[in-house]
C-alpha cells in the first residue's frame, strides 16, 4: 500500500527527471532535431515508482501541445505530464478496477439530509443508551421500519465486560421512531455495530463483542426481532495474519440464492474481507483477502475502512464503506464479483459514518451515525424513482484524475492518449466535470 509520493522523494525524482526530459526535448526542438511536437514519445520502465509487490507501470513523455509556444509552459507541460504518469499507480486506486461513470447509475449517489434529522437520539443521562454506539441496522418489513441499535451508559471502556447492549425501535415512516418499552431487549453480552438479516420467520443478528479489545463477530436469532438468542461466535481472528492478526469486526451479512456472504473488517489497523456460508452459522474466509484496502495514507480513506451496507443492481454490487481516521465517512465501491473493487471518485459519499441503506417504496434512504461516537442516528433520503435516472447526466469520472494521458469510452474502456482527437475527448471529459462541479463556464473560461 505504500506509495511513490511516501518512498524517499520519488515524486521529486520524477519531477526532476521530467524537467531533464522536458529541456532535452526543448534543445532539440531548437536544434531542429525534431520535426513536430507530436511524434516523438519517450518511454521509461519506472520500477522506482511503484508500489512495492506490484507492477512497474509504463512513464510516458508526449510532446504534443503545438498551441503552447512558451518555453517555460512546455517545460512546465513535460514535468506535468511525467508525474501524472507515474502517479497512475499511487495506492489511492491501486487494486482498483476501472470503471465508466455509468455503473453509477445503479445506486443513487445524491443524498440530501432529512430537516428532522437526528431521527434517533440517544436517552438522557444515566439511561442505558446514553450514547449510541456504531450502526443502527434498519428494515422495511410488513410495512413498518424495524431498526436496532448498539447502546452504552457512562464511559466507554472495553475492560468493562458486557458494556453495550441491543436496542430495538420501530416507525411507520422511517422519521418518527419509538423505542421498545423493554429496551434493552439483549443485556446478556457485549453486542454492537449490527447487521439483521430475516429469513422466512427468522432474523440472524450478527454484532461486535469488543470486549478486552478482541473483537469477534457473534450472532443472535429471533422469531419476532424482540426476544433473543445467543447462538455463539462466528468469525474470529486468523491468528498470524498480516492484516486480521488482532481482531475482526463490522459485519455485513446477506443471504444468496446459494450460499451466505459477509464482508467484515480486520486488523489492525482495518482492511475489508469477503467470507461465504451455507448455513449463516459456518464461514469460509477468501483466499484473496483483503478485498478492498485502505487507500493512500494522504487520502480520506487512508488509514482504515470497514463495510456498511450493500445493494445488488443488474448483477453489480454497491458498497457503503466506512473509512477515515480523525474522522469517519462513508463512501461508495461497486464490485461484480465481491473480490475486485472499483471506488466511487465523488467519494466521500456523506458527511456521516456507518451508512445503512434501506429501500421503501419510492425512497432510497440511508441511516448514518453522526460524529462523534455516542451520537444520534441521522437519515439521508434520495428518490427511489429518480436515483438511477439522475445519474445519467453525470460525466465521465476518472479515478486516476491525475493521469491526463488516458481517456475513458462510454463502456469505461480505457484509451492511451496518442493523438489530437484523444486528448479532445479527455478535455471534453475534464471540462464537463468542472462545470459539473462548478455550474456552467463561459466560452472564455472554457
Amino acid at each position: 500500500m505504500d506509495g511513490m509520493w511516501k518512498h524517499d522523494g520519488k515524486c521529486l525524482r520524477g519531477a526532476v527527471i521530467g524537467l531533464v526530459a522536458g529541456v532535452v526535448a526543448l534543445l532539440a526542438r531548437r536544434m531542429g532535431r525534431l520535426e513536430s511536437w507530436e511524434g516523438p514519445t519517450w518511454t521509461w520502465w519506472a520500477r522506482f515508482f511503484s508500489p512495492r509487490g506490484t507492477l512497474s507501470p509504463k512513464v510516458k513523455l508526449i510532446m504534443q501541445y503545438q498551441a503552447v509556444s512558451s518555453t517555460a509552459q512546455n517545460v512546465l507541460i513535460a514535468v506535468a505530464v511525467f508525474c501524472s504518469l507515474a502517479a497512475a499507480g499511487q495506492p489511492s486506486t491501486a487494486g482498483d478496477t476501472a470503471v465508466g461513470s455509468g455503473v453509477w447509475q445503479g445506486a443513487s449517489v445524491r443524498w440530501t439530509a432529512h430537516p428532522a434529522n437526528p431521527v434517533l437520539s440517544p436517552g438522557p443521562l444515566g439511561a442505558w443508551d446514553e450514547h449510541i454506539r456504531e450502526r443502527m441496522w434498519v428494515i422495511y418489513d410488513g410495512g413498518r421500519f424495524h431498526g436496532w441499535y448498539g447502546g452504552w451508559k457512562g464511559k466507554y471502556d472495553k475492560r468493562t465486560p458486557n458494556l453495550v447492549h441491543l436496542g430495538y425501535a420501530t416507525s411507520e415512516d422511517g422519521v418518527r421512531w419509538t423505542k421498545h418499552p423493554n429496551n434493552p431487549v439483549f443485556a446478556q453480552r457485549w453486542v454492537e455495530d449490527v447487521c439483521v438479516v430475516k429469513l422466512g420467520d427468522t432474523y440472524y443478528l450478527y454484532g461486535e463483542d469488543e470486549t478486552e479489545n478482541k473483537t469477534v463477530i457473534h450472532l443472535l436469532t429471533s422469531t419476532d426481532g424482540v426476544q433473543w438468542t445467543a447462538r455463539g461466535n462466528v468469525l474470529e481472528k486468523t491468528a498470524g495474519s498480516d492484516w486480521e492478526g488482532g481482531w475482526v469486526g463490522t459485519p455485513l451479512v446477506w443471504k444468496e440464492p446459494n450460499q451466505w456472504c459477509m464482508l467484515y473488517e480486520g486488523g489492525p489497523p482495518g482492511d475489508v474481507g469477503l467470507a461465504t456460508s451455507a448455513d449463516g452459522v459456518h464461514w469460509q474466509k477468501s483466499s484473496d483477502n483483503p478485498v478492498l484496502r485502505r487507500a493512500a495514507k494522504d487520502a480520506w480513506d487512508g488509514n482504515v475502512v470497514g463495510p456498511s451496507s450493500i445493494l445488488l443492481r443488474n448483477g453489480r454490487y454497491y458498497l457503503f464503506y466506512i473509512a477515515g481516521g480523525a474522522q469517519f465517512r462513508d463512501g461508495l465501491a461497486t464490485s461484480t464479483d465481491l473480490v475486485h473493487w472499483s471506488r466511487y471518485p465523488g467519494n466521500p459519499l456523506i458527511g456521516d459514518m456507518s451508512a445503512v441503506f434501506v429501500e421503501a417504496p419510492g425512497t432510497y434512504m440511508l441511516y448514518c451515525r453522526q460524529n462523534p461516537s455516542g451520537a444520534a442516528t441521522t437519515l439521508y433520503l434520495s428518490s427511489a424513482e429518480g436515483g438511477a435516472q439522475a445519474q445519467e447526466n453525470q460525466p465521465t469520472f476518472y479515478q486516476d484524475k491525475m493521469n491526463l494521458l488516458v481517456w475513458l469510452d462510454a463502456a469505461g474502456r480505457r484509451h492511451a492518449v496518442k493523438s489530437p482527437e484523444d486528448w479532445r475527448q479527455r478535455r471534453e471529459h475534464i471540462l464537463a466535470n468542472m462545470q459539473f462541479v462548478m455550474g456552467p463556464l463561459s466560452a472564455s473560461d472554457q
